[in-house]
């Protein structure tokens, strides 16, 4: 089963290889952490390297796109060069400001119809991945592992698998039995 990871923190982000072993733990005790809905960070030799998805932010994306919304950056950040994106997002980890970097428009439901049903088959994912997680976690008291899939994005070659360019998206792959 996989999943893209969101928050992925690409200022400290260290050199991730397809199939590299990844772990996850819980952050209990930051702002975004709860009992209902925990933090679930998933790292490559102990640096942070994004989080496993909420259910309910996979689910507003869904219903936007079902109802003809992109989600796109905000007016504020979607000049930002991809440094200072980073530099903006890791004050923000040290502030521990919860602030959305994104906002939705309209482009169709016919262009967005497409993303609504990936969306929807994510959430049933991650549903079953975050709930995997906390019976290994807090039943079987393991560690629970899974293996990185980043996503590459060069002018030239576009979005790649073949580790040309930039990463611009992690997933993760887990293994439940």
């Amino acid at each position: 089963m996989n999943t893209r990871l969101h928050g992925i923190s690409f200022a400290e982000l260290p050199y991730i290889r397809k199939n590299e072993i990844l772990t996850v733990i819980r952050e209990a005790g930051k702002p975004w952490d709860s009992e209902a809905r925990p933090s679930y960070s998933v790292r490559l030799e102990g640096y942070h390297v994004g989080y496993i998805p909420l259910v309910e932010t996979l689910k507003e994306e869904a219903l936007k796109a079902r109802d003809g919304f992109r989600k796109k950056w905000k007016k504020e950040f979607e000049t930002l060069t991809k440094e200072e994106l980073r530099r903006v997002a890791v004050e923000l980890n040290k502030s521990g400001k919860l602030i959305k970097m994104h906002e939705f428009e309209f482009v169709g439901k016919e262009v967005m119809r497409r993303i609504a049903r990936a969306r929807m088959l994510e959430c049933e994912n991650v549903e079953i991945i975050r709930d995997c997680l906390y019976t290994e976690m807090n039943k079987d008291h393991t560690t629970p592992t899974g293996q990185a899939l980043p996503a590459y994005y060069d002018k030239v070659e576009g979005l790649n698998y073949k580790e040309i360019g930039d990463i611009c998206s992690i997933s993760v792959r887990f293994d439940f039995a």
